[in-house]
């Protein structure tokens, strides 16, 4: 693979000395270059990575497949010439304007960078059909963690409390809007703090150790208490690299440290490495920022489940890096007087530059006039043009061309748009979902829909995947797509690689690790129901009932120890997770059901449901009174359908059966 990259944006806020890693002086050949240890196979479909930021923390000029292009992430045409110089085909996203003291100072340089650059990245990347986008986020856009709380998983609320940490939420919007609305293939990684050698000394580690160096104090914001988890570059480096050759597009994983360290205990170690003493007062204190968070706190478990896992011990990452600073670090960066004061000195330049704003919006209203006919007219709905001073300022237009800019100056008659849809103001549970799969459109599958969502406790989110054709038999009813809009229901194709129109690829599916994390996220609570199944109105119980069990289905046997029938059943997805975490099912072996629920029932704390309670959750071949609902076999066994008062009492009890049995039994006419 050859690398190439991209500069770090020309919007930062502050002037950094930025080494030309082409041209590194021979005092500073022998600097170490960090390297990961992960070793995987080529990708086939990977052949040059892009990376942003590359001027700054990581330099790669020593290798031979690296080619260095300086450029703006904020500008499409420095972005569009490096994709298609070097045919870019995946990108790593790291450049950012990442010190959260600028931000409190320049907050416009952080958005323009971070959100209005990273905006550019994605539509460059749309347009060019990038196949892997991985954007660099951080802990920070989660917030402030308290102390006895648990560390945050990828699913939880973002919530940033300072400029550059909200820049850096918004981006992530961005980026899984892409994914969202144009299917770009996207992962989002977040990261704690990393530090190692090359980093620019604004950020603390390297900051220190240069003042020390210089034999000056260090100065901590406040009480000196906060902490930060820190990871050495070389086990980043691993991260990115797994993320890149493992993760799931879609997915967003923590990169998470061991190593939580407060200010005051880094100094400590920071001192001890210059062979200083705390006593001799080498810490002062200064008046905190604005706001500070205490400490953050990521989970970082999903990414280690792909097999990565940090190696590098905090002493012995420190002690290489302030090695590191001592001997090359003023060298290599050049005068950084203006950033080791306490708080940084701020040079603001304009968001954008003038002959920037003026040239790109000028370069766009000259192909509008040149492909409209006729004069302009001189007002819009009353609303005067724009002229070109006023055009500057809307520098966003022209990053979209002329399309959209030329249709608000030519349309006259705007329409008024009105709704009577009003959606729903109910807050659905992420962590419980019921899913219908069924690929053949069968012709009583939006009334079983629509029956299930009324049935099921209000909370419950639902997924449909089918067919193409079978979508097509649901979606044009008007109650779903108001399910639709509310966000309770969502209608989806089976993923690519999937075959759902047989039962071994059923089993296949729901025994794979990528159907969970890529279709059930973030449920923990997962409801899969058949279109042969159904929950009964009349019924004393709810699917809220049954949330203790880790497994629980229609019974096979009234002496079963383990699980239950698949086709409707109620499944704990953590537990399902651990086990495909560590076992495969082989093809054409064991049903889904069997295969997984054995082995639920043996996880340690694991509670599922005896056969004689499961008859009180759904009835296949087991007869049990007034059950919460009904599996239909193809069979229709007799020690539940073949006695014709049985059969009266059943409907009685729960009439809308009929929906699925009339249709079974018209199918059973058709193939006969």
């Amino acid at each position: 693979m050859a690398p190439t990259e991209a500069g770090e944006s020309k919007l930062d806020g502050v002037d950094k000395p930025v080494p030309n890693p082409l041209n590194i002086t021979d005092s500073w050949k022998d600097a170490p270059i960090l390297k990961g240890t992960t070793k995987f196979d080529t990708l086939p479909d990977v052949g040059t990575i892009m990376i942003t930021g590359g001027a700054g923390f990581i330099i790669l000029d020593s290798q031979p497949n690296f080619s260095f292009f300086q450029g703006d992430v904020a500008s499409p045409a420095d972005v569009t010439a490096c994709i298609e110089q070097y045919k870019v085909d995946t990108i790593f996203h790291f450049a950012a304007q990442s010190h959260v003291d600028l931000s409190f100072g320049n907050s416009y340089g952080f958005t323009a960078t971070n959100v209005y650059g990273t905006h550019v990245m994605l539509e460059c990347a749309k347009a060019a059909q990038i196949r892997r986008f991985i954007h660099v986020s951080t802990d920070e856009v989660y917030g402030e963690v308290d102390e006895d709380s648990e560390d945050l998983m990828e699913t939880s609320i973002l919530a940033p409390t300072n400029p550059y940490a909200a820049s850096k939420a918004a981006a992530e919007m961005l980026v899984n809007a892409y994914w969202k609305s144009f299917k770009l293939p996207v992962m989002i990684a977040r990261s704690n703090n990393v530090y190692g050698p090359h980093q620019y000394p604004e950020k603390v580690i390297p900051k220190f150790t240069c003042l020390l160096e210089r034999g000056q104090k260090v100065v901590l914001h406040g009480d000196g208490k906060h902490t930060r988890r820190y990871l050495f570059a070389g086990d980043a480096a691993d991260a990115f690299d797994t993320i890149l050759h493992k993760g799931l597009i879609g997915q967003i994983y923590n990169i998470g440290s061991a190593d939580e360290i407060s200010n005051l205990t880094l100094c400590s170690r920071l001192l001890k490495e210059f062979g200083l003493s705390e006593s001799d007062d080498w810490i002062s204190h200064s008046q905190d920022r604005p706001f500070n968070d205490r400490r953050y706190a990521v989970n970082g478990q999903k990414l280690c489940d792909l097999g990565w896992q940090q190696r590098t011990p905090f002493a012995k990452g420190l002690k290489t890096t302030v090695e590191w600073y001592r001997k090359y670090g003023e060298q290599w960066w050049g005068n950084i007087d203006n950033i080791l004061g306490t708080f940084p000195e701020i040079k603001s330049p304009p968001l954008v530059p003038e002959h920037k704003m003026r040239g790109d919006v000028d370069s766009v209203l000259k192909k509008e006039r040149k492909a409209m006919r006729g004069p302009q007219p001189t007002s819009v709905n009353g609303v005067h043009k724009a002229s070109d001073d006023t055009a500057r300022t809307a520098h966003l237009n022209a990053f979209f061309g002329p399309s959209i800019r030329g249709f608000l100056v030519t349309t006259f008659n705007l329409p008024t748009i009105k709704t009577n849809f009003h959606p729903s103001k109910t807050d659905f549970e992420d962590r419980k979902l019921a899913m219908l799969i069924e690929v053949n459109p069968l012709g009583h599958l939006t009334a079983l829909l629509l029956h299930m969502i009324a049935v099921v406790p209000f909370e419950w989110r639902f997924i449909y995947m089918g067919s193409k054709q079978s979508l097509e038999r649901v979606k044009g009813s008007i109650p779903i797509k108001d399910y639709q809009k509310s966000g309770k229901l969502v209608l989806r194709e089976v993923p690519a690689g999937f075959d759902a129109s047989n039962n071994e690829g059923m089993h296949r599916m729901l025994t794979h690790m990528r159907f969970y994390e890529e279709v059930v996220d973030p449920a923990e609570w997962f409801l899969l129901f058949r279109s042969d199944t159904i929950l009964c109105a009349q019924s004393n119980q709810t699917l809220n009932d049954w949330l203790e069990y880790d497994w629980v289905g229609a019974p096979w046997k009234l002496d079963d120890r383990f699980g239950g029938n698949g086709a409707l059943s109620l499944r704990r997805v953590s537990g399902v997770k651990q086990i495909l975490r560590f076992q495969t099912r082989l093809n054409d072996s064991d049903p889904s059901d069997r295969w997984l629920s054995m082995r639920m029932g043996l996880l340690p704390d694991a509670k599922m449901a005896p056969a004689t309670k499961e008859a009180e959750f759904s009835v296949e071949n087991i007869w049990h009174d007034k059950p919460m609902g009904y599996r239909l076999d193809h069979t229709l066994p007799d020690s539940v359908w073949g006695d014709q008062a049985q059969r009266k009492k059943i409907y009685a009890y729960c009439p809308e059966v009929k929906i699925i049995h009339e249709m079974k039994l018209e199918r059973q006419r058709c193939q006969t």
